[in-house]
């Protein structure tokens, strides 16, 4: 007799057993049977995906983390992500074999998605007199896809367009190079590194 569960993701899993049943219970995820390495890749654009358990007659088994499903599950899919982000969940399958049976498979279950986001910035270099002053550049990303500019230096600041959402544009202010040296920083923006240098 076949237990089927059914449940809808889009994700990657990996598994990693510290023990097992000393009956003829089995356990088979999709078909395959639970193994230290298994894994399944689906495209970031969001996929039905339906996580089949199967084993014999009487073997008894939980995955109690379906039940806390984190949000970006929702009806019976995994939405599109567009973060710009990794998306990640970590659960453990259990599979308890018989009655009375002593030892059970542990197997933790990590799910994930890519990002479908792309972010490509107008330029990724810029170089400014000592004087400093008010500077733009754009990122092209897809619609939807979130991402937030963030300056990596006390001397530049992002006044325009810390949050977007799609493709925006990024206004900062460099200050004055007061010193000798000339300075180089940096503005990160949907994963891609701007360079600004003040001489």
């Amino acid at each position: 007799m076949k237990y089927i569960l059914s449940i809808i993701f889009v994700l990657v899993f990996s598994f990693a057993a510290d023990g097992q049943t000393n009956s003829s219970c089995t356990y088979t995820i999709n078909g395959q049977q639970l193994s230290f390495e298994y894994g399944i890749t689906y495209p970031a654009s969001g996929a039905p995906f339906v996580f089949k358990v199967e084993t014999q007659d009487g073997c008894r088994w939980a995955f109690p983390e379906f039940y806390t499903l984190p949000g970006w599950i929702s009806d019976g899919n995994v939405l599109p992500n567009t973060t710009g982000e990794r998306r990640s969940y970590t659960g453990v399958f259990r599979g308890y074999g018989r009655q009375g049976d002593s030892q059970s498979y542990r197997v933790e279950i990590r799910l994930s998605q890519p990002s479908g986001c792309v972010f490509t910035p107008s330029a990724t270099i810029d170089n400014l007199d000592a004087a400093g002053g008010n500077r733009t550049f754009t990122i092209s990303a897809n619609g939807g896809c979130e991402w937030h500019a963030v300056s990596q230096n006390d001397w530049i600041t992002v006044n325009l367009g810390a949050n977007w959402s799609g493709s925006g544009t990024i206004g900062y202010t460099v200050t004055a190079n007061t010193t000798s040296a000339a300075r180089t920083g940096t503005i990160t923006a949907g994963g891609q590194t701007f360079t600004d240098r003040s001489f």
